[in-house]
């Protein structure tokens, strides 16, 4: 199974919401979060981190 597919295996629904500021969404994703963070954990360290490890807008 591709990455892609476990991930979206682990996600029952996605909640997008305009951000207070305007500028954006915020995403709320409901699941098996453990499993997720697991995926996560298990990944290659050197892949491409995000720019902000900051949550919300």
């Amino acid at each position: 199974m591709a990455a892609m597919e476990m991930i979206q295996a682990m996600v029952d629904r996605v909640v997008l919401s305009p951000c207070p500021s305007g500028a954006g969404l915020e995403a709320q994703l409901h699941g098996d979060l453990l499993a997720i963070l697991a995926a996560c954990a298990e990944a290659d360290p050197k892949r491409r981190q995000p720019a902000s490890l900051e949550a919300g807008c």
